[in-house]
């Protein structure tokens, strides 16, 4: 008996339960929609009222209705194996309740059944740890950055497609851009790993009730003011994001981690933390007086210690913008710039005076003798984040690098070599570093033979956070003048005595030409659908919202945008620049071509902001999906995800059948593309239709397939790894 209890035991614990409970909702739904049974066909074979019946008669009367339901003989066999007792009898009163209620009856419900009425709402998939840990600090920041509440976003977009509860995966990171929830790539693949359901579409339900739950968990335990920031929270969020290089001072960080201790302050840590900052506001034309002015209402020159972080984080230096400084270097800044008179508040006056140093002097009109020259130096010989400080180098190291820079000059003298073009080859941002693999091998290139040992030491004098200072190293050992042309004294200018030509006065341009001229590229962009500003904002290196007129001129051309040669002069006279007369202010004119894509109204203080449909809808009635073709075309989409777009190229035929590049194929073309990658086998003849009919869109009279979504969609399954291995 102990052996057979032990079987038994391992038999139900081999049987798959997500596959039984996946089948009894299939079951489900069969009954709830055609209405059917089963508990009546099953009490015929039971004349004595046991509720068991054998094997036989069990599987008879599951492969009656077998293709009805849509049942594998796969499925039938866990369903025996499940509900089987020790006699080899099966229970198929268990089973029955399982499936339905006693007495109740399902012959009225065809008219409401759409098979969505077993579906959980709250339906995530499986992540390991480490995604986990990655998905709570995720939602921890959404909830911190979000303020509006998503589901009126979202319920515009089902009460169109009835999709209970779920949206596309296009739809869903539109939402969030709409939201200003701007993530990365990485980030965005882990929520579509954690809430996609029937591999084609994302479960909102489930993603806006754990936002919600979060940020009603942080109101009840005081963590979260009423302006959604988080005050006295446990600890400080850290970034999904790592750095590619290593931390600089790595080993002094760890070094008080775990004994809980602080190091002692230097003399010069003040010091330091106001160089970091003049040359931080001096790279980037910062004037931090502007930013905290408006907090001090009353003049007085002080502000609290909040507001003053405030400020510092609009300029972008805290804890977690470009410029980082630790609780220990805003505390040596509160302890040095404190009020005498309230040490909870700070001079800020005398800070900016500090700062605003490496521009200019203060009070120069009563000292009009004062020479003012370039930046202070040690501004400019300040040493970047993670670079070594060669002063504490040893002896060996620096005699060492001083040889090695001494022969490469004999070398470069000798053979006369140009070095600049191939550490160019490698910065394409112009940034003036490359990686020291980069320079060991533009070294190479040019039989500039060095050891590993010398090399290093040229590590040591050149290389930080951002990589080797290979224009640094070059005028080191290459200060000739070939190497970096000098500007020379512009010849003297010649007065030339030109007959004066008579002054061509241009004809202002009406009102009316000015409204049919953007008129005529609303119309255009509104039948294209084109995000205009793509084609401008490529050009504004700078980002000051104004490029040349000819690059403007060349973003319409790129943009399709057709106009006459006096209708592209009359844009380009009404958005010029004022400070630049050969510039274009191209974001004012993107942002008046936005008003046929958003409307933007004024909202009061005492209403709630109600949600715009921004987003277009595609979904037709056609191509709504019940219960069992969403879980087919989730096995379709799978098997096809074996092999997406990096290995089968799907995309190039694609765009062969779609000379009109509208992004909608048909039928007919989809399946030659698939027959052509021989990815036809992967999937029957009703799965095929049923992937068709999920990606389909109405165009004129007929439904043709959007095989962009559908790439979208293969490639998200494949890098998230939800693939059927075995086909």
């Amino acid at each position: 008996m102990e052996n057979d209890d032990q079987k038994f035991c391992s038999l139900k614990l081999d049987v798959n339960l997500n596959e039984v409970w996946r089948t009894c909702r299939k079951l489900q739904a069969a009954i709830f929609r055609h209405g059917f049974n089963i508990n009546h066909e099953f009490a015929r074979n039971d004349p004595k009222g046991h509720g068991l019946i054998s094997e036989s008669k069990f599987t008879s009367v599951l492969m009656k209705y077998k293709k009805i339901i849509g049942l594998s003989e796969f499925e039938i066999r866990e369903l025996t194996d499940y509900f089987r007792i020790r006699d080899g009898r099966i229970a198929y009163k268990q089973f029955c309740g399982v499936l339905c209620e006693k007495g109740q009856e399902h012959s009225q419900n065809l008219d409401t059944a759409d098979g969505l009425e077993w579906n959980d709402p709250m339906h995530v998939n499986i992540l390991n740890d480490q995604e986990k840990r990655q998905l709570c600090i995720l939602l921890m920041k959404i909830a911190k950055t979000c303020i509006i509440p998503l589901f009126p976003y979202f319920q515009d977009y089902e009460v169109v497609t009835r999709n209970s509860g779920t949206v596309t995966v296009a739809h869903f990171s539109r939402v969030l851009h709409f939201m200003k929830l701007s993530l990365s790539e990485k980030d965005f693949m882990l929520l579509i790993k954690r809430y996609m359901k029937d591999s084609y579409t994302v479960n909102y339900v489930a993603f806006v009730k754990h936002i919600d739950a979060i940020i009603k968990y942080l109101k009840e335990q005081g963590l979260m003011d009423q302006s959604n920031n988080l005050v006295s929270f446990p600890g400080q969020l850290i970034d999904l994001e790592l750095p590619e290089l290593p931390i600089p001072n790595a080993e002094g960080i760890n070094k008080y981690t775990t004994t809980f201790e602080i190091p002692h302050k230097s003399d010069n840590a003040i010091c330091d933390t106001i160089f970091t900052i003049q040359n931080y506001v001096y790279e980037n034309g910062i004037r931090i007086s502007e930013f905290m002015e408006p907090f001090d209402v009353l003049k007085s020159g002080s502000i609290t210690r909040n507001q003053f972080v405030r400020a510092l984080d609009c300029v972008g230096i805290s804890e977690s913008k470009r410029l980082r400084l630790g609780e220990r270097e805003f505390e040596s800044i509160f302890s040095t710039y404190a009020d005498p008179i309230d040490f909870s508040r700070v001079k800020w006056k005398h800070f900016c005076d500090e700062i605003d140093k490496v521009f200019t002097e203060k009070h120069l009109d009563k000292q009009p003798r004062l020479p003012v020259g370039e930046p202070l130096k040690y501004i400019k010989t300040l040493p970047k984040p993670g670079q070594h400080n060669w002063k504490d180098q040893s002896e060996t190291i620096r005699d060492l690098c001083e040889e090695t820079i001494k022969r490469i000059q004999i070398k470069i003298n000798t053979r006369r070599i140009y070095l600049h073009p191939f550490f160019k080859n490698f910065d394409k941002l112009n940034k003036g570093y490359v990686r020291p693999s980069q320079a060991f091998q533009a070294l190479l290139s040019n039989t500039i033979l060095i050891s590993e040992e010398e090399f290093a030491a040229l590590e040591k004098r050149y290389c930080n956070d951002m990589g080797f200072n290979y224009m640094r190293f070059l005028e080191d050992i290459d200060p000739t003048e070939y190497a970096f042309p000098k500007l020379k004294e512009p010849l003297p200018i010649r007065e030339v005595h030109e007959p004066e030509k008579p002054c061509l006065i241009k004809a202002k341009p009406t009102e009316q030409d000015v409204i049919q001229a953007l008129s005529k590229i609303k119309r255009q962009m509104s039948i294209n659908n084109v995000k205009i500003i793509d084609f401008f904002v490529d050009y504004d290196h700078h980002r000051e919202n104004q490029i040349p007129e000819s690059d403007f001129r060349r973003g319409l051309d790129n943009a399709d945008v057709k106009l006459t040669v006096p209708e592209v002069d009359i844009i380009c006279d009404i958005f010029r620049s004022s400070n630049r007369g050969c510039s274009v202010r191209y974001r004012d004119f993107c942002n008046t071509l936005d008003e046929i894509f958003i409307q933007e109204s004024s909202v009061q203080d005492n209403e709630l902001s109600a949600p715009l449909k921004h987003f277009p809808c595609v979904d037709c009635v056609q191509c709504f999906l019940n219960f069992e073709e969403r879980t087919s075309a989730s096995r379709a989409l799978q098997k096809l995800a074996t092999k997406p777009d990096q290995i089968s190229n799907l995309q190039s035929l694609f765009k062969d059948f779609d000379k009109e590049n509208c992004g909608t194929i048909t039928q007919n073309q989809f399946l030659r593309a698939l027959t052509v990658r021989d990815m036809n086998n992967l999937i029957s003849r009703n799965e095929f239709e049923v992937v068709c009919k999920c990606f389909g869109y109405e165009r004129g009279l007929r439904i043709e397939f959007d095989y962009r979504a559908f790439l979208n969609i293969i490639n998200i399954l494949h890098e998230t790894g939800q693939v059927k291995r075995h086909v």
